[in-house]
């Protein structure tokens, strides 16, 4: 298995993950480490971007209609991989800075308000789902 099926391979993950998580609130930080590990993936692989190394094929290849497909990386795929999945990481980054923002902005409208207007604090709950009502 070469590095080129690799980074197939962490690449399908990748997109499977993105498919089957959703909204849920831990996969924007979870797609992250996965963007960040394709990127360490790609940096492995640098070789081929300064031309230290020559094209790398991959193991997998079809045969359809007596053609064989296969698939080999070279430095200018090597460009564009890094072109792609830093603009995938550097997104990811960027929503999760406007969410941690956001929630430290409203949490310090939320304070100023309760503050100026001399309000008591809500009791802070032990548990994330919403309160029940029994003590």
């Amino acid at each position: 298995m070469t590095a080129l099926d690799n980074l197939l391979l962490m690449s399908a993950f990748t997109a499977l993950f993105a498919l089957l998580s959703g909204n849920r609130p831990t996969a924007g930080s979870n797609l992250t480490v996965l963007y960040g590990g394709q990127c360490l993936a790609l940096a492995l692989m640098a070789g081929l971007g300064y031309g230290g190394s020559a094209s790398i094929a991959s193991s997998l290849s079809f045969d359809i209609l007596g053609h064989a497909l296969h698939w080999r990386f070279d430095g200018l795929s090597w460009f564009f991989a890094v072109i792609t999945v830093g603009a995938a990481l550097l997104s990811s980054w960027v929503v999760i800075c406007a969410q941690f923002t956001l929630f430290l902005l409203v949490g310090v409208c939320l304070f100023t308000l309760y503050r100026d207007n001399g309000w008591e604090t809500p009791a802070v709950t032990d548990s994330v789902s919403p309160p029940t009502g029994k003590p």
